[in-house]
């Protein structure tokens, strides 16, 4: 008897309909360390220098990497996206890798888009229909944040 009402409940939770409020974030808060919709290659070439690995390899696509855990791509001198890898790389919101995935729901709400990839991470999406939008990759592991992405290809 208890497992059927277990199980009723499982099911209950898992195909009942329900909403949830989508984040929305203003493009002014979409930034990684300073970088935002707005900001130019030169104005990332004067902030960081020159990049310390260039990699080229896609087609037309060109990916700048500095020892600090900053990677920049760009397309034809467009700024496409910005990816921290290491901590000290802060959102306009002040998160950072290393971060508690907690701090993701207090700061931003519910994300927009979550799914699990097969190398055990947990993947964030906010704004994601927005003008530009913040992704965050979560270990599984260790329930931090061990990457930040934003993402202005739509601007």
């Amino acid at each position: 008897m208890k497992k059927i009402l277990i199980g009723a409940l499982f099911a209950m939770i898992c195909f009942t309909p329900f909403s949830i409020a989508q984040a929305t974030i203003l493009p002014s808060r979409i930034q990684l360390d300073g970088l935002g919709m707005k900001t130019t290659l030169e104005e990332i070439k004067d902030k960081y220098g020159r990049p310390d690995y260039v990699d080229s390899s896609a087609s037309g696509y060109t990916r700048w990497n500095w020892d600090s855990g900053l990677s920049i791509l760009h397309r034809r001198y467009k700024f496409l996206t910005a990816t921290a890898t290491k901590p000290g790389l802060v959102t306009f919101d002040d998160v950072s890798v290393g971060d508690p995935a907690y701090r993701l729901t207090d700061v931003y709400g519910t994300a927009d888009r979550v799914f699990t990839n097969s190398q055990c991470d947990v993947y964030y999406y906010y704004n994601e229909k927005g003008v530009g939008y913040l992704s965050f990759s979560v270990s599984k592991l260790t329930g931090d944040i061990v990457e930040i992405h934003i993402d202005r290809t739509s601007v």
